[in-house]
């Protein structure tokens, strides 16, 4: 059903493996690819933030910092730069939460160009290639039914 709404993807990974993985509709209509991307990173900090106390209180780990990597370069700098524009005033302010990890030291965003991001299959139809290295990567093994 198309309901015009971006879906958000998510792969977190602890010391080289994948942990977990989501995938979720956006609860709103994206009025730009910078605007879901910044959804979908606010998403993922979210989770991120959740899945770093998780490991801490199990005292598996002690992490200074939630790493997200991003493939829109906009995003990264609207998640850095508290500066409203024009541009980017119409994003609710609940999704600023992200800007408040970032400032504070317990997240930083990074770019990764698009051929690298290993959420894409979750996200949308990728090649079967792309898709097996993806899942590769997150040391996902998918086994065959025939």
């Amino acid at each position: 059903m198309d309901t015009s709404r971006s879906t958000s993807g998510m792969v977190f990974m602890f010391a080289k493996r994948g942990i977990a993985c989501k995938r979720k509709r956006q609860t709103s209509v994206a009025l730009s690819s910078t605007e879901a991307e910044y959804v979908a990173a606010t998403l993922t900090a979210k989770e991120g933030i959740w899945i770093k106390t998780m490991i801490e209180k199990l005292q598996i780990f002690k992490s200074s910092e939630v790493r997200i990597y991003c493939d829109n370069q906009s995003c990264i700098k609207l998640a850095e730069n508290p500066k409203i524009t024009d541009q980017n005033k119409h994003i609710r302010a609940r999704h600023h939460f992200i800007r408040e990890l970032i400032q504070e030291k317990a997240m930083t965003i990074h770019y990764t160009s698009t051929t690298t991001m290993w959420a894409d299959f979750l996200t949308k139809p990728v090649p079967q290639q792309k898709h097996s290295s993806c899942c590769n990567k997150i040391h996902l093994k998918l086994e065959r039914q025939i």
